[in-house]
């Protein structure tokens, strides 16, 4: 077997594992000891995929060329996972040296997105890759992450705040993954399944559980928060 088979057998592989995993960790109980090892599977799956894709893209295939949006989408996917999974394994406040690592990564592939973002697209446009400009989006989650990186950093993040950073970055590598798959490679479902729309389901139910999780975190903070500083007041 060509080495670049192996390699799409293993991206395929931990695509559809990190999947499986990703909707299983989303669907228990958070904190669960099941919830806790199918995020763990779900984080070297995602890990491997991401960083195999952003390869493949970088070097190209037998079938397609070099792609240097498919690298920066790959490796802001890898860098969602990994500080998705570090952010659960910190205690409240802690910072760690990869963290520092992790923020000027962001920041220098937020930078190289507007750089691509602003080139020129090919003449002619190949019919299977989307305008430049499109990569904006990936720009303001990218320099959004490293606010929230840099904010980390220099005041450190505690209790509902930890837990929400996690759950998002976590949800947001899920989304890449399932889009990637269900409406990326439409060509691998049936043309029938196509004409449903069905395709878009599973991207949709992944925002849907990362903003219930987000608001039930949050408002879950605030209440502990607030019971605090009212215990604290009282003589």
């Amino acid at each position: 077997m060509h080495d670049s088979h192996i390699l799409v057998f293993i991206h395929i592989f931990g695509g559809c594992l990190a999947i499986i995993t990703g909707f299983l960790a989303l669907s228990l109980r958070k904190g669960s000891r099941g919830h806790r090892r199918a995020g763990n599977v779900f984080f070297g799956a995602m890990l491997i995929m991401s960083a195999i894709a952003t390869y493949m893209a970088y070097v190209g295939t037998e079938v397609k060329g070099p792609n240097m949006g498919n690298v920066m989408g790959g490796s802001l996917a890898f860098y969602l996972v990994l500080t998705g999974w570090l952010t659960a394994r910190h205690k409240d406040g802690e910072k760690w040296p990869l963290d520092w690592v992790a923020f000027l990564a962001v920041t220098v592939l937020g930078v190289a997105l507007v750089f691509f973002a602003l080139s020129p697209d090919p003449v002619p446009a190949p019919t299977d890759e989307p305008p430049h400009k499109t990569a904006f989006v990936f720009v303001v989650v990218a320099f959004f992450c490293a606010a929230l990186d840099l904010r980390m950093l220099i005041w450190g993040v505690y209790g509902a705040q930890r837990t929400a950073r996690h759950l998002w970055r976590m949800c947001l590598a899920l989304w890449f993954a399932a889009s990637s798959f269900f409406i990326g490679q439409p060509q691998v479902f049936p043309h029938w399944l196509h004409q449903t729309h069905l395709l878009f389901a599973p991207s949709l139910i992944i925002l849907v559980a990362m903003f219930y999780w987000l608001i039930k975190t949050l408002r879950k903070g605030m209440r502990e928060r607030k019971a605090a500083l009212a215990s604290a007041a009282l003589p």
